[in-house]
């Protein structure tokens, strides 16, 4: 496996997003820029560890999410990885909420709550079963909503650096 930088997710074999991966990514709210930092939700699932999402409203951001929409042709999948708060370094990491308890709905219908860990590693989760090409030939849409966080010691602003998948 090769990889062009160390921020990388995954490397430049062919792996499960060589079929499709999502298309679209969108966010309930996003934090303002901090200077040369952004903060948009397709920084959660672009497949790099030095860029992240943050949630842009006042408090921990309990309630807002994160959606990915599948193309109906997209391949399925039965894994969801995630790289939960700011993971490029352990003062960051500290800094910043991280989730503590995040709903997965699919197209709406709430599916699985997932606990993750306080830890900078990823986080695999396998799903009750393969999701995806709907037999109504419409796209997949997995909504991610924080339920609960560890509170960072320093902001008040909750941290995803990637949600990523495997079919």
């Amino acid at each position: 496996e090769t990889r062009d930088s160390p921020c990388q997710v995954i490397g430049m074999e062919c792996s499960w997003y060589c079929g499709g991966g999502p298309d679209t990514v969108w966010a309930s709210s996003t934090l303002d820029p901090q200077g040369a930092q952004r903060h948009a939700a397709f920084q959660a699932h672009d497949l790099d560890y030095c860029t992240a999402w943050s949630e842009g409203v006042p408090g921990p951001g309990i309630g807002e999410s994160l959606t990915y929409r599948f193309a109906p042709d997209s391949p399925r999948i039965h894994t969801i990885i995630i790289s939960n708060g700011r993971v490029t370094n352990d003062t960051s990491w500290k800094a910043n909420n991280r989730v503590k308890r995040i709903r997965v709905s699919e197209n709406g219908q709430a599916l699985l709550d997932l606990d993750l860990a306080d830890t900078m590693a990823d986080q695999s989760f396998s799903l009750p079963g393969l999701l995806g090409q709907r037999a109504d030939g419409k796209a997949m849409v997995l909504t991610f909503t924080i339920l609960g966080v560890y509170a960072g010691d320093r902001y008040d602003d909750t941290v995803i650096t990637e949600i990523h998948f495997d079919g």
